[in-house]
């Protein structure tokens, strides 16, 4: 059985937490793809690309409150 790494989207507005979520996860798992976009509607357009939906691993989204 292959393993492969996970996939995880990041949405956030603000450049500085978006560095800190990434650099955390980096930590967590170097082999991680990390996917970011700064508003949801990119990242929905993202989802709905023919393709790229197709996740192999589970998805993990990264929310901030205001």
């Amino acid at each position: 059985m292959t393993t492969s790494s996970p996939r995880i989207l990041l949405i956030d507005d603000c450049d500085a937490d978006r560095y800190f979520f990434k650099r955390n996860l980096r930590k967590l798992d170097p082999e991680a793809r990390l996917i970011e976009f700064a508003y949801a509607d990119e990242a929905l357009e993202y989802l709905k690309t023919p393709g790229r939906h197709l996740w192999t691993s589970s998805l993990s989204i990264s929310t901030c409150p205001d």
